[in-house]
């Protein structure tokens, strides 16, 4: 994907401790493309993810996870298209999926990421580049959904307790 078209149009910002990678990117030679601000105030991280074409999430390769990244709780509601590398079996996946969001590849392939990659590429420079989520879906990960439902669920509880 490193041609000359993508090096003029293209650039990546990774938000948040890399550990290790900052040095990778040096010896790839991808500081050009690659920008590493490190660790920003939360606002400031929602403010980069809303003003970005392609939203990045990345899960570690772990089948059937059930965690759900806070980022992706967010990324849903900014309307941007959401590149998933993560399992295609698990939350991240599903939520994906569910919201009509984005994309999910694999972790482990390489060949895919890499077309998905070049797709977005090109749909931005059609000017077609968008998504048309499923809003009805990406409202059970607001806030208030999930207070009320975790208000239902202690109330449950507590019903349980005095019985």
């Amino acid at each position: 994907l490193l041609d000359e078209r993508t090096q003029e149009q293209v650039e990546i910002y990774l938000v948040g401790d890399l550990g290790g990678y900052a040095s990778e990117i040096a010896e790839r030679n991808l500081s050009e493309i690659i920008q590493a601000p490190g660790i920003v105030p939360k606002d400031e991280a929602l403010r980069m993810s809303k003003s970005s074409d392609i939203l990045l999430l990345i899960d570690a390769p772990v089948q059937n996870s059930p965690f759900l990244p806070t980022k992706l709780a967010e990324y849903v509601f900014m309307e941007n298209p959401i590149l998933g590398i993560t399992p295609e079996e698990g939350t991240s996946a599903d939520v994906i999926r569910q919201t009509d969001t984005g994309t999910v590849v694999s972790v482990n392939n390489a060949k895919e990421i890499s077309k998905s990659i070049e797709k977005y590429i090109s749909e931005f420079q059609d000017d077609t580049l968008s998504i048309d989520p499923d809003w009805e879906e990406i409202n059970n990960y607001s806030s208030d959904r999930a207070v009320s439902k975790y208000a239902s669920i202690i109330s449950k509880i507590t019903e349980l307790d005095r019985q």
